[in-house]
């Protein structure tokens, strides 16, 4: 049989590993290479499975190699963390299934960011293979193994439970591969949920916000993401790690630091404090007791308006002045 596999981050290189281990030769790997990995969440380098065998070709986008897959006749197509959508060419270029991955319960949780939505919602996932269709995780569902997702959980630890159960479910999947007997269910429309597209700005931390809501959007921005972050003055902060304190005997304005200790500091929000375990800056950034973090929003716009009144007050004695140069030219 013949596989190809389209990707770019770490559930993509746990299937290739899984193919090895399965002695499936005929592989061909598209690896994702975008200009700045930075930008996404748990990319990784898998030009490796060329020295493991396998053909690995780098792409862009995917549906500029269309004509290429379909010239290729594979019997499966797995395309496994990738946030593109795959062209229907491509999609009927499998001479039995084009197999998506999804790591929630599908049919909920369809969309953008999955694992940043499960984190934050701190709702229970799935690694959920199906097939791939026109729309988005609509496909019938192959293989779906649970796993749970805890208050105490970020989305680095809800990502490793997430590859243990793509593990499992890979073993089922392959085997019914293999064994020709891979049948699907088909998913519920009255039962479908969806995700929105998420930002780097979607990680800004509104420290008005109860102390609950800050403690999940830090804990779903967390690495593999870029992070949750704040300001202070015109410094951006990454925070990293954090905890709520509900009974904090601290009590002060929003934002503001109430404590620091060696390892960590405590802030105020809405109505709890929390505690910052791991941040990080462009500089040797340290917090201070007093420091208040974020923007006040009618601060903020009242200062710039002070600045523009400036602004407005220099160009028009500037102008006032060039009129005057001009005229005694004339």
């Amino acid at each position: 049989m013949k596989f190809i596999v389209i990707g770019g981050v770490t559930s993509t290189k746990l299937l290739i590993d899984k193919l090895l281990d399965s002695n499936i030769a005929d592989v061909t790997v598209y690896g994702y290479e975008p200009k700045d990995h930075s930008l996404v969440s748990g990319w990784t380098d898998l030009s490796y499975s060329q020295k493991k065998g396998y053909i690995y070709k780098a792409f862009q986008k995917i549906n500029d190699l269309e004509n290429e897959i379909v010239e290729a006749n594979p019997d499966y197509i797995f395309v496994v963390g990738l946030s593109q959508l795959v062209s229907r060419k491509i999609i009927d270029a499998a001479k039995n299934f084009s197999i998506g991955f999804h790591p929630t319960a599908l049919p909920k949780g369809r969309g953008r960011a999955p694992l940043a939505w499960i984190t934050e919602k701190c709702e229970d996932g799935a690694a959920t293979f199906f097939e791939l269709t026109e729309n988005a995780d609509e496909g019938q569902i192959f293989v779906q193994t649970p796993f749970l997702v805890e208050e105490s959980d970020d989305a680095e630890s809800v990502e490793a439970k997430l590859l243990i159960a793509e593990k499992d479910a890979l073993d089922e999947l392959i085997f019914a591969i293999k064994n020709n007997k891979l049948k699907g269910t088909q998913q519920s429309e009255e039962q479908a949920t969806f995700n929105g597209k998420r930002t780097h700005f979607d990680g800004c931390i509104n420290w008005e916000n109860e102390a609950y809501k800050v403690d999940r959007l830090i804990k779903a921005a967390t690495l593999p993401h870029p992070g949750a972050f704040t300001f202070f003055e015109d410094l951006e902060i990454k925070i990293w790690k954090s905890e709520v304190l509900f009974n904090s005997p601290y009590n002060g304005v929003v934002g503001t630091i109430q404590k620091v200790n060696q390892n960590d500091f405590i802030i105020q929000c809405l109505d709890h404090c929390i505690r910052v375990t791991s941040w990080s800056t462009d500089n040797s950034w340290l917090p201070k007791v007093g420091m208040r973090l974020g923007y006040i929003n009618s601060l903020e716009i009242n200062l710039l308006r002070k600045k523009v009144a400036d602004l407005s007050e220099r160009l028009e004695v500037m102008e006032t002045s060039l009129k005057k140069v001009l005229s005694n030219k004339l």
